[in-house]
């Protein structure tokens, strides 16, 4: 396609798509909600036919632009159970795995043209279309950006402005071993709160399917120019394949905004309830803080805390022990704590307190101490411990 051109994103919700003949159901998948093969359908519904052996289902769709692809799924093998024509033109549908295009060969003139799909097998999906117009044209449109550099080590980011309401940012995958480690990653709209998240490559040998993978859908802002950053952040590991960007579709159509899409990586504040799901999810989000830490960084941070609480209570529990074991021992000889009895010839006392107790210096003030008038019969007294009443 021409990258000078704008390219439009019809999902197969949009009424402007003609679904005849057969009998056409949509199947709504929660694209939040990530299947652990390949990927949950763009926007999160797909419609499928039942065919009837005396008629062939069609979709129709006009457009004003130039090239086009219509996307489709099928369990049909390798064959493609279904023909495409361009303004009458027959095109040859090519085959991925699970998927099939129906795209434009060669160069389309600028204009009004009409794409027909026919549907002949038993059971296939119609997921989406694009097509190239130009940038007056595709006002009020979701558009599709790609040609991004891939994320494959710590710092690598990602700067993206646009004029739209919304994101949703898309990613494909690399062949990677069974226990390649996750991505640490955080995404910023306009500088705001960042929200730190993980996402797991499901491609290996043993799950080859490579298809494109929904990484955020953010929630509505206001129409408006708006910067949006994405981070891949550490640690990173050997085994750890790249991030490849695949799209980035900036929201604007009238239709999308009113289907109000799940946000993803869900958050506390924004997160809708999602159905439940039997292969869970390869990205989970969170608002609370930055990715885990390492197992050495958790266990000598875990340590610290312990010693920096735990050692002031350990010092007083010593303290208040020395303390009651000087007082039993004390009050096992005397209802009292006394010093020793000194002689008249000693001329000074101090290793005893000056600071006397409140009983101690009214004893001194009164002169009960000093009338027998023997200095040697003096006494100090220290302290006067409680006594417990009995009864």
């Amino acid at each position: 396609m021409n990258s000078s051109l704008a390219r439009v994103f019809i999902d197969d919700e949009d009424l402007s798509v003609r679904l005849e003949a057969g009998t056409w159901f949509t199947n709504f998948n929660n694209p939040a909600v990530q299947p652990s093969v390949g990927t949950s359908p763009m926007y999160g519904t797909v419609h499928f036919v039942q065919t009837d052996p005396s008629t062939q289902a069609r979709i129709v769709y006009e457009y004003n632009g130039t090239e086009f692809s219509a996307h489709f799924r099928t369990e049909s093998g390798l064959s493609v159970a279904a023909f495409c024509s361009l303004d009458g033109q027959d095109i040859v549908p090519q085959k991925n795995h699970s998927r099939f295009i129906c795209s434009s060969n060669g160069t389309v003139v600028e204009g009004k043209h009409q794409l027909i799909v026919l549907i002949t097998a038993e059971y296939t999906e119609f997921d989406y279309l694009e097509y190239q117009t130009s940038t007056a044209q595709a006002t009020g449109a979701d558009i599709v950006y790609d040609g991004f550099e891939q994320l494959s080590k710590s710092g690598d980011a990602l700067d993206f402005s646009f004029l739209g309401q919304a994101l949703g940012v898309y990613v494909s995958w690399n062949e990677g071993s069974p226990d390649a480690v996750p991505f640490h990653l955080k995404y910023t709209i306009d500088d705001g709160p960042a929200l730190y998240f993980t996402a797991e490559n499901p491609v290996n040998y043993t799950n080859p399917l490579n298809e494109p993978q929904l990484l955020i859908q953010t929630p509505h802002y206001p129409l408006d120019e708006h910067k949006f950053h994405l981070e891949l952040l550490p640690p990173t590991s050997a085994n750890q394949t790249a991030l490849n960007m695949h799209s980035i579709i900036v929201q604007n159509s009238e239709m999308t905004m009113k289907r109000n899409l799940t946000v993803f990586p869900a958050t506390n504040q924004t997160s809708p309830s999602a159905s439940p799901s039997a292969s869970g999810s390869s990205i989970s989000g969170s608002t609370r803080g930055p990715p885990p830490v390492t197992t050495g960084a958790l266990v000598g941070s875990i340590f610290g805390v312990i010693a920096a609480i735990g050692l002031p209570f350990l010092i007083l529990y010593f303290v208040s022990r020395r303390r009651r074991s000087r007082t039993q021992e004390s009050a096992s000889k005397s209802a009292f704590a006394m010093c020793p009895r000194s002689s008249a010839n000693d001329e000074g006392l101090s290793h005893v307190s000056e600071k006397r107790s409140s009983v101690a210096n009214s004893a001194l003030e009164d002169g009960s101490a000093l009338e027998d008038g023997h200095d040697d019969a003096r006494g100090y007294i220290l302290s006067l411990p409680q006594l417990k009443r009995g009864g």
